[in-house]
């Protein structure tokens, strides 16, 4: 939680690399569905820019991936 609170992606993508894997799609595709409203908070706006900082601090935690 303390690298990057805000980025489960970022997380799993580290962790998953720092253990010598790699993730596999499943194949599945699934449509976008948008309610509306939803997306006036989302968290893919939030974290445009929330991500570096976040990236930096893995980096700084645990190396490069």
């Amino acid at each position: 939680m303390q690298p990057c609170p805000r980025t489960d992606d970022v997380w799993l993508y580290w962790m998953v690399r720092r253990n010598s894997r790699f993730e596999i799609h499943s194949g599945t595709q699934r449509g976008l569905v948008n309610w509306l409203g939803s997306q006036k908070v989302s968290l893919w706006s939030r974290n445009r820019i929330a991500n570096d900082t976040q990236i930096s601090a893995m980096v700084k935690a645990y190396g490069l991936p």
